[in-house]
């Protein structure tokens, strides 16, 4: 986004993140599979991009996002899960979030 000069995408981004906490820390969760899964997607969308390809870059990209909520859905969905498997065994501050 920084390397395009594209502001909008790059406030839009920035909006979303805080909004929805898409953080950078996220990939400590993924297996290694998973991270160079997501690294080929994004080398894959920027070579659509680079080539000006924006029917497939526009594909790739929402396969790309489609990957990622449904990653983000499963984690939450597990730690909601643990934080009420911690509550029912007595821990009321529901703190605890197993992995």
């Amino acid at each position: 986004m920084v390397a395009a000069g594209n502001a909008a995408l790059q406030e839009s981004v920035r909006l979303l993140r805080l909004r929805f906490r898409l953080a950078f820390h996220l990939p400590r969760y993924f297996s290694d599979e998973a991270v160079y899964s997501t690294l080929a997607d994004h080398i894959a969308i920027f070579a659509a991009i680079e080539q000006r390809a924006a029917r497939d870059a526009r594909k790739l990209m929402r396969a790309h996002l489609k990957r990622g909520l449904a990653i983000r859905l499963k984690m939450k969905a597990a730690s909601s899960t643990a934080i009420r498997s911690t509550k029912q065994d007595g821990n009321t501050t529901g703190m605890e979030i197993t992995e």
